[in-house]
């Protein structure tokens, strides 16, 4: 919620959740999340919204050259029933992208508005 992320952006707190996906990018399994900064209420909130609704896609910021090579490597690997994990970081990119921002919102208004875009 807009309260919730309030807090931890203004209280420079970070979110990290390790997930396993399906070949859709599907979550299946948390296995691991540094929730400590939410309450226990909005940390059962994320959680079952994540294994309930989301999908995520699998990306290689290293590998965009390779990205034919990469996808067949992927469906290879989701073939043979391997397990795909992903980290998911908050406010991550968010808060790389409000860095080079020029505008006038401060960095918990800049990262809401554009949580509300997506």
């Amino acid at each position: 919620g807009e309260k919730a992320t309030r807090r931890l952006v203004e209280q420079d707190n970070n979110i990290k959740i390790a997930v396993e996906v399906d070949s859709l990018g599907r979550v299946s399994r948390i296995f691991r999340s540094n929730l400590s900064s939410l309450t226990k209420k909005e940390r059962i909130q994320l959680l079952s919204d994540i294994l309930s609704k989301r999908m995520f896609s699998i990306c290689y910021a290293d590998g965009q050259d390779h990205k034919e090579l990469i996808i067949k490597d992927l469906r290879t690997d989701f073939q043979l029933n391997k397990t795909h994990f992903l980290v998911l970081f908050f406010p991550g990119s968010y808060q790389e992208e409000y860095l080079s921002y020029k505008g006038k919102a401060t960095k918990v208004d800049y990262i809401i508005e554009n949580l509300k875009e997506k």
